[in-house]
Parts: C-alpha cells; sequence; structure tokens
C-alpha cells in the first residue's frame, strides 16, 4: 500500500525526531518597562517571510550589532532547517508547519519603519489592505495606498 509509506515519511519521521532530538533553550531576558506613550507595530510580509517591526522605546539598545539604537526592529523567525539550511522537503515543511523545531530568530535595525513603495516588486500582482481598524481606530491612507499601487501596476 503506497499511502501508508508516504504517512509514514511526512508524519511519524519529523514526530519521532522532535520527540528525541532535544532543543536547548536560552534563558529569559526581562526588560524594563518602556516608557509611557504610543508606539508603532507594523507587520511586514517580504513574499519569503513575515516579521514584525515594532518602534524601539527611546534610550534601548536591543538592536543587532552595528544598529543596536535603531529606532526600528525587525523580528522575524521560523524553521531553522527551513529557512538556514535550504531544505525544502515534504518532511520538513511538515514538521515546520506542525511540530516544535529548532527555531531561528532574525533581528534586524531599520532608521525608518518600512515603506510599502519598496515592498511593491515586479512579482506583487495584489495588494490587501484593512481599510479601518476596529479595536484601535487606525484608518489608512487609501487613496495615496491606491495611487501607489496604479503606479507599479498592482491590483488594489
Amino acid at each position: 500500500m503506497p499511502f501508508l509509506p508516504v504517512l509514514l515519511e511526512l508524519v511519524a519521521w519529523p514526530m519521532l525526531q522532535a520527540a528525541v532530538v532535544p532543543e536547548p533553550r536560552a534563558p529569559r531576558v526581562r526588560l524594563p518597562q518602556p516608557p509611557a506613550g504610543s508606539y508603532t507595530v507594523l507587520v511586514a510580509d517580504w513574499g519569503h517571510h513575515t516579521a514584525i517591526v515594532v518602534q524601539q522605546p527611546p534610550g534601548w539598545r536591543l538592536g543587532p550589532p552595528g544598529a543596536e539604537a535603531a529606532p526600528f526592529l525587525e523580528v522575524g523567525w521560523g524553521d531553522r532547517r527551513y529557512f538556514h539550511g535550504g531544505e525544502r522537503s515534504p518532511q520538513t515543511l511538515v514538521a515546520a508547519l506542525f511540530l516544535p523545531t529548532d527555531s531561528v530568530l532574525f533581528l534586524a535595525g531599520h532608521p525608518d519603519p518600512p515603506r510599502l513603495a519598496a515592498a511593491l516588486g515586479p512579482d506583487t500582482l495584489l495588494l490587501s489592505v484593512m481599510a479601518a481598524n476596529n479595536e484601535i481606530g487606525v484608518l489608512q491612507p487609501l487613496a495615496a495606498i491606491g495611487a501607489l499601487c496604479r503606479k507599479h501596476g498592482v491590483l488594489f
């Protein structure tokens, strides 16, 4: 029966590997409370991964080497074998999606928040935007976003 070997290869092997190979964990770091105020938090989708971009509180130095005091920090994460090893096998994909696996953290410092224009490449076909957030009341500048999309030939 060809289905059983495939099922074992896709599910059983990654589960066994995750159960047998221990994952070392770094100790937690306690941070001071940030100064009162509002901070910018963005979600950036770069096509191959999604990251969170946060505004660093004044005086904090959490950025990567060389950009410790950057005003904006981009944090991305994912399965180590998938992102760093380039291993794109079905087993790795299943393990990355469903099992606790070795992870990698990406940290970058930016002088300014990521801009939409920089993210619109020749392979961008469609842009989806949440026009208004019902929880915190943010309204997106739809006319400006629409003009930018028309300029780049992106459906909006």
